[in-house]
């Protein structure tokens, strides 16, 4: 697998979990399914952190119904998206660019 870094675009990488469980440790575990995913994404194409944004959803967004053995092997999963954000994804010898703006500021509306 070909993974590169492109700057300007954050990977969003999102754990899920079924409804077995706690669901504090369901949170936990969503987590730390997608910060795998992240690790191996970061290592095998030498794609740096500042690239990256890891979320651990839980139980809370489930694709499929929990009642039943295939429903919940559907919502134990991992979700990557590319997102467009100023300044994410930068190399080291890329400057950033706030430092290279004209006196313009952008606000993302958060």
């Amino acid at each position: 697998m070909d993974i590169k870094a492109r700057p300007g675009w954050l990977i969003v990488v999102a754990g899920h979990t079924d409804s077995v469980g706690e669901e504090k440790a369901n949170q936990l575990l969503s987590l730390k399914r997608a910060e795998s995913v992240r690790d191996w994404m970061r290592d095998t194409g030498d794609v740096p952190d500042s690239c990256f944004a890891v979320q651990g959803y839980g139980e809370s967004r489930p694709i499929a119904t929990n009642d039943t053995p295939e429903g919940r092997a559907l919502n134990r999963r991992v979700e990557i998206s590319l997102v467009p954000q100023v300044d994410a994804c930068r190399l080291p010898d890329q400057p950033s660019a706030s430092s290279q703006d004209d006196g313009a500021s952008l606000h993302n509306g958060e």
